[in-house]
């Protein structure tokens, strides 16, 4: 037997289904009840012989014997006999008796309340997602959010030469192996026609550093028979050591404690011996300078890019809450080198928004940057002249402010910033000019793969044109990047770079020409290979005019292109992988300790420096064939 309700299997004889708890009709019920009261009664059912009886060898009857026996009950000893309901549903009922209807089983009343629940919460969800793709999809949110596409496409996008090159994987690997950088220049003698002897010389600096913490330094000069060692340096960062040596000055190496250094300069004990063993005295702007330089309280590159973040945060805090946006007429730009109709949205900055970013601007300039500068030359540049100079320019910017600003912006495919153009009136000086200015970003890859801007600048009747553009084709071939300046269309400027990817040829040209080989990739670092650029060539024109204003020899004007060629110069870098960084002779040179060196010790650095200085002119003299003098 099943449940009608859930269609599980049931035992013989169980009142509600053990699965979903629904009631379980009982075929013997009624029957059973209608035995009892003919019994009461005294009136003894009598069977009807021509019903069908039971198969036996089927279902075997029930024989109970009742535990408590009513008062006009049937005997206990007369055993009653109960049907199966199989066998009892197969039988007729009595002779004049109606058969008796089956109850059906009352199915378990379900609430409605989960249902109204459920449709509640679909009609709320499906009108906060329209609200919240109405505000997602506002004019307003469209444009931040292609304002954001573009700037995230334009820091991650690594194309061009720098793509092919694998910068970011340079970058990558040197943060986590032992590298060894080469610059190496190389001259010809014979090319600078001096009478020299025909021959290279070759002035090469090494340096190997494992991600900064060990750094070590060799400079040396050879050709001509000479191979000098300039200099040395080695800085290890966990032990707070610097060594520094000439080898071919001296014979000792210089070595200086720089966590001894911060203790003295901290409490003034470095001044104190500069001034009494060398007569050295400083300012007391420089003494409190080397103290913040050292303890590294003062701004250093971190904190002022962190208060850059913080200003750029705030002025994007003020224009995402202040703009207000719409939509305007769509307009052609060519995206990807397919001419691309972009959805236009004009865009309104209060002025109360603009002086507001001026207020931000002036006091990033003056708190900030100023500070910063500060701390890197360890000179104080915030002079009282200095702040009103950066005031009064802020205060000239604020005074051009009168209206409020008013750009078109585009967005273009993949849901960039595509360009912004704006017009509008200009004053200064007395005089006043119209501005047409448009910017497009719409490199297909990175947005400043095509990128440019032209600005016509309408005066006295007249107009000028002037464009700016850079312009990246990368083929399965060759790269080309190609920067103009143009004014009126007559170009002024170029510079353009090509890499021929078959022979790794890298060429560059700026006002004449020059060669530039790449060997291998930098990817190739991270396989245990190197990667050299070689600059073979190099042409630059020099221009001189008086415009009229000097006479003589200095009036007039004149041309001149100088080229490396014309110097025999060559110059490479190498970047490769090593396993164990160089140490050099340094590290088995005799140390002078500088914080604990006396005058004494200086008097006899100096004097060993000037007799070799005057050894080392002789031997170049007679390398170059100056023997005689």
């Amino acid at each position: 037997m099943f449940c009608k309700n859930c269609g599980s299997k049931l035992e013989d004889g169980v009142l509600f289904c053990p699965k979903c708890g629904a009631p379980v009709p009982q075929a013997n019920h009624n029957e059973w009840e209608n035995v009892q009261q003919n019994t009461v009664r005294n009136e003894t059912p009598q069977p009807d012989w021509n019903q069908s009886q039971p198969d036996w060898n089927q279902t075997q009857p029930v024989w109970d014997q009742p535990d408590d026996t009513e008062i006009g009950s049937a005997p206990s000893s007369a055993p009653q006999f109960i049907p199966q309901p199989e066998i009892w549903q197969e039988q007729e009922p009595p002779r004049g008796q109606k058969p008796a209807k089956e109850k059906k089983a009352k199915k378990a009343k379900k609430s409605k309340l989960p249902l109204i629940i459920l449709g509640v919460a679909a009609i709320v969800v499906a009108v906060v997602g329209a609200a919240f793709g109405m505000v997602m999809n506002s004019p307003k949110n469209v444009l931040l959010r292609g304002a954001s596409n573009t700037y995230q496409a334009i820091v991650s996008e690594e194309t061009g030469v720098a793509g092919y090159l694998g910068l970011k994987d340079l970058a990558a690997s040197m943060a986590e192996s032992k590298m060894r950088h080469t610059l190496s220049g190389e001259m010809d003698l014979a090319a600078l026609d001096m009478g020299l002897p025909e021959g290279n010389a070759k002035v090469t600096v090494t340096v190997d550093t494992d991600a900064g913490k060990e750094i070590y330094l060799n400079s040396e000069i050879s050709g001509l028979g000479l191979n000098w060692q300039l200099a040395e340096l080695s800085f290890s960062q966990d032990t707070g050591t610097l060594l520094a040596a000439i080898p071919q000055l001296y014979d000792r190496s210089f070595y200086l404690d720089l966590t001894r250094l911060k203790e003295m300069a901290a409490s003034g004990e470095l001044f104190t011996k500069l001034q009494e063993t060398y007569g050295f005295e400083m300012e007391e702007e420089a003494k409190t300078a080397i103290q913040d330089a050292l303890s590294g309280e003062k701004a250093e590159v971190a904190d002022y890019v962190e208060a850059y973040e913080a200003y750029f945060g705030d002025v994007a805090g003020i224009l995402k809450n202040g703009i207000q946006v719409t939509k305007a007429d769509a307009r052609t730009f060519s995206v990807g080198g397919a001419d691309t109709s972009c959805k236009g949205y004009a865009v309104t900055v209060a002025s109360a928004d603009l002086l507001a970013i001026l207020d931000r601007t002036e006091s990033f300039v003056k708190e900030d940057m100023l500070s910063y500068m500060e701390s890197i030359n360890g000179l104080a540049v915030q002079g009282a002249d200095l702040e009103n100079t950066v005031h009064e320019a802020f205060e000239e910017m604020r005074s051009e402010i009168t209206e409020d600003l008013q750009v078109l912006a585009y967005i273009g495919p993949q849901k960039r910033l595509a360009a912004v153009a704006w017009k509008g009136d200009l004053t200064a000086d007395g005089e006043t000019a119209s501005l047409d200015l448009t910017v497009w970003m719409t490199g297909a890859k990175n947005p400043a793969d095509d990128m440019g801007l032209t600005m016509a600048v309408a005066n006295n009747g007249s107009t000028s044109t002037m464009k700016m553009s850079r312009k990246l084709t990368d083929t399965d071939a060759q790269i080309m990047d190609a920067l103009s300046l143009s004014l009126d269309g007559e170009d002024i400027a170029a510079l353009t770079s090509s890499l021929d990817k078959n022979s790794g040829d890298w060429n560059v040209a700026l006002s004449g020409a020059s060669s530039v080989t790449a060997a291998g990739k930098l990817q190739d670092v991270k396989k245990g290979e190197s990667f050299a650029v070689t600059l073979t060539d190099l042409e630059a024109e020099s221009s001189y005019d008086s415009f009229g204003i000097l006479e003589g020899e200095f009036a007039g004007s004149s041309s001149e292109t100088v080229s490396l060629a014309d110097y025999g110069l060559a110059l490479t870098y190498r970047i490769e992988p090593v396993d164990a960084l160089n140490s050099g002779s340094i590290a088995s040179m005799e140390r002078l300790d500088v914080l604990s060196a006396s005058a004494e010790d200086f008097q006899e650095v100096s004097t060993a420096i000037q007799n070799n200085v005057m050894g080392l002119v002789m031997q170049l003299m007679g390398a170059v064939g100056f023997g005689g003098f």
